[in-house]
């Protein structure tokens, strides 16, 4: 401090951490400290994050605080962000704050607010039949590697299938004596890969230079039956393509829109626009889909083969939810099946908890929570009216902002998250778009008098403390 040095308090253990606020309060006039990248402890926190008493106390002491990133999307960090403020600003101080990372260093990068993202390679697509069990996945050269156990001759197998490189994780169905996977190729493209005595294809189903269906912007889902296969993904345009193949016509169909602004319409509203892959399943006669929309609700669009019509889109999960109770928004990629004349949904919720919407023609839609939310904070998340489970829109490139490159290589922060250090701008402008909530302004308010205002508020800060030193014993 009689050096006018900048004293960062985080990674401090709690006892040192106060220690060092109580000699900056004994300075005649008090001497600015910082916490470069935390946020503020809650319930069942521990020392690396920062109590609301020692950022009322850094705010007194016209300190700044750097609001930690890893691993936090974009609507939960507006949170925090402001949860800090608000504690720093007690009693009229000023509470200056900055963006803390460690992105590109010790920390992981954060991930886009529409999907979670996992540090494997791929998830996994499998399927069983004739007396073998299958797996596939995408490796980390790009492959689609298949893995299978023959229960025939006791043994374990694994191959490459083939086709171009892959960029989204793998669709797989067996039916017919065949064995089919579907993917996305780092084109956009839909590659389709079977095995029918011998390995065939690729064949290319969705994307660039073909047939008129739409680049792919998502993984896809598939089904089989009535001697179709079935093919649906989404596409750049928030759409949700359908395209099959009739094996009795030998004929791959014209690519159809189950959902988004191109989608059929229903008597009441359009089929939102899609910003989640989607899940599909069938029988009783009936062909069903579901996909997460730009308010992070699951919608459910089947078609009725008796009755030769596509219905929907139904509310099953999210805001103005069907079910009873009402289940709440999703936050990663429905799982489905069908059994029993029963049609069962599966998802992630902002708390982490695995909800399930079943409906079975008697009682209705109905839900329940099949998996424990994280903590009793997050479950709150899961309420009607948490920012984070009511909505955050995917962000929008065009030519005043760009999508990051290098080479042929693009990111998008909506597919992506923040993949190296230079899209923090894309990870601040998805913070812009977070609306108010409650008490919680928006992020343009944060951002524009708050964020953008950091480095002045730093430069005085700085200024402080050079000043203070000489007031130091």
């Amino acid at each position: 401090m009689r050096h006018g040095m900048l004293i960062d308090l985080d990674h401090m253990s709690e006892a040192t951490f106060n220690m060092a606020l109580a000699v900056a309060e004994g300075v005649p006039g008090g001497y600015p400290l910082n916490s470069g990248h935390s946020s503020l402890r809650g319930d069942g926190g521990n020392e690396r994050t920062v109590t609301a008493n020692q950022y009322e106390r850094i705010g007194k002491l016209h300190g700044m605080a750097g609001i930690g990133s890893a691993n936090t999307d974009a609507c939960n960090w507006t949170i925090s962000a402001w949860k800090a403020l608000q504690a720093m600003q007690v009693s009229g101080n000023s509470g200056g704050i900055g963006f803390g990372t460690d992105t590109n260093g010790l920390a992981m990068g954060m991930p886009t607010s529409t999907s979670k993202d996992t540090p494997a390679a791929g998830d996994p697509a499998a399927m069983m039949g004739d007396k073998q069990q299958h797996l596939f996945y995408r490796d980390v050269y790009s492959h689609i590697a298949h893995a299978y156990w023959d229960s025939g001759s006791s043994q374990f197998k694994g191959e490459i299938w083939g086709g171009p490189p892959a960029a989204g994780d793998p669709a797989a169905m067996m039916g017919d004596n065949q064995q089919h996977l579907f993917y996305r190729d780092t084109q956009n493209r839909i590659v389709h890969v079977y095995y029918d005595k011998q390995l065939k294809g690729p064949e290319y189903w969705g994307g660039p230079g073909t047939h008129s269906a739409t680049a792919a912007a998502g993984d896809p889902a598939v089904m089989m039956g009535s001697n179709q296969q079935h093919l649906f993904y989404r596409d750049s345009g928030h759409n949700i393509v359908h395209v099959y193949y009739d094996q009795g016509k030998k004929q791959l169909s014209a690519p159809e829109f189950w959902g988004g602004m191109r989608g059929p319409h229903n008597p009441v509203q359009e089929a939102p626009s899609a910003t989640g892959d989607p899940a599909v399943m069938m029988g009783d006669n009936q062909q069903h889909l579901f996909y997460r929309d730009s308010e992070n609700r699951i919608l459910h669009v089947y078609y009725d083969e008796g009755k030769k019509k596509l219905n929907g889109p139904e509310i099953w999960a999210g805001a103005e939810s069907m079910s009873n109770p009402p289940a709440p928004a999703e936050v990663g990629r429905p799982a489905v099946m069908m059994g029993d004349k029963q049609q069962h949904l599966f998802y992630l919720s902002p708390s982490g908890a695995i909800w399930h919407v079943l409906y079975d023609g008697k009682q209705g839609l109905r839900s329940e929570r099949w998996a424990p939310a994280k903590d009793g904070a997050s479950a709150q998340l899961d309420g009607p009216n948490m920012a984070c489970a009511e909505y955050h829109a995917p962000i929008a490139y065009g030519r005043g902002f760009s999508e990051s490159s290098l080479g042929t290589h693009t990111w998008n922060y909506n597919t992506d998250g923040v993949a190296h250090y230079g899209m923090i701008a894309d990870f601040l402008r998805a913070v812009r778009t977070m609306p108010q909530h409650g008490q919680l302004p928006g992020g343009a308010k944060l951002i524009d008098d708050y964020l953008e205002h950091g480095a002045e508020y730093f430069f005085e800060t700085w200024q402080k403390a050079e000043q203070q030193s000489t007031k130091v014993r």
